[in-house]
């Protein structure tokens, strides 16, 4: 290994420390999203719906909240407005979003939605958090499966999240106070599994994508901010029903390996306010990325240890 190749990985690993322990100490206030109108995909449970109380919670105006399940988004939306003192308005729109329809009619009913006294709509936050994902081995015998579930978790994780973009983008706020897009992604995008190949390639295509288009919306001059959100495990109920067969020794602390969607809910938030061009989160994915780019091979072991334990 050559010397620039440490030396490129304990550069980043001191702005990274010195960004969290000294940059990042002043908290940026959650208080910036009164008067927000605020869209949320997959908000029916986990990282979204908590996304939604705290916009709810910190009395955003108007919020979107957007699934598949409508008893679920019922739910979510009764919370909301038991958390805001019915001071934010909230919305359930129920829909796909691996149908650019539906992606074009959530962006329409959204606008309807937020219309104000003078006939003026804005979208404020697009956060882009819907998934689906599937974690098993390639059949190399039925290649027409194989391609279907590629092109499936293509259209809702990838094709989902630009449709919503471009039909957002010509809506939001051009004042100094600029609009953000938040995407959130996974670590899986960087340092994929075998067994996520759809799944990681889709979110792979995510990073990429919303890197190049927060440079041209940059070069068209449009205040508009790009945020893409790199999360690790969050302690969700998928998450436990994984590590349930373990012994907790295994993975120590829940909330060191995997953290709370509350938790994760407000750093999402936060950045995308503060205008972060990049999150990590947990601490660790900087770091598992980092080994990964730097030394694959012992990249490729952590991914095959997690596989053959985790996903077996």
């Amino acid at each position: 290994m050559d010397a620039i190749d440490l030396i490129i990985p304990i550069v980043i690993l001191l702005v990274t420390l010195f960004y969290r322990f000294i940059y990042k100490k002043t908290e940026f206030s959650l208080e910036k999203l009164e008067g927000k109108n605020v869209i949320i995909t997959g908000a029916s449970w986990g990282i979204g719906a908590e996304v939604a109380y705290h916009c709810a919670l910190n009395k955003a105006s108007k919020i979107i909240i957007a699934a598949r399940r409508t008893s679920l988004l019922e739910k979510v939306r009764d919370k909301c407005s038991h958390l805001s003192n019915k001071q934010s308005r909230i919305k359930v729109v129920t829909c796909d979003l691996g149908i650019e329809e539906e992606c074009v009619r959530l962006v329409r009913e959204s606008l309807d939605f937020f219309k104000d006294s003078n006939d003026d709509s804005r979208i404020d936050l697009l956060i882009l958090n819907h998934t689906h994902s599937v974690f098993e081995r390639i059949n190399f015998s039925d290649p027409t499966g194989a391609l279907e579930k590629t092109r499936n978790l293509t259209n809702v994780n990838f094709i989902g999240f630009a449709a919503l973009a471009h039909h957002a983008i010509p809506h939001m706020s051009t004042s100094s106070n600029s609009s953000t897009i938040i995407v959130v992604t996974t670590l899986l995008a960087e340092i994929s599994l075998g067994m996520s190949w759809a799944y990681s390639a889709t979110k792979s295509a995510i990073n990429s994508y919303f890197n190049c288009l927060r440079d041209q919306l940059s070069h068209a001059k449009l205040p508009i901010r790009v945020t893409i959100v790199h999360l690790g495990a969050v302690n969700t109920e998928q998450w436990q029903s994984n590590i349930a067969k373990f012994p907790k020794f295994w993975f120590g602390s829940s909330s060191f390996i995997a953290k709370d969607p509350g938790e994760t809910a407000e750093v999402i938030l936060r950045s995308g306010l503060r205008g972060e061009k990049a999150v990590w989160f947990p601490w660790y994915t900087i770091f598992v990325s980092i080994i990964y780019g730097v030394v694959p091979e012992i990249g490729r072991l952590i991914g095959r240890f997690i596989e053959d334990t985790l996903f077996s």
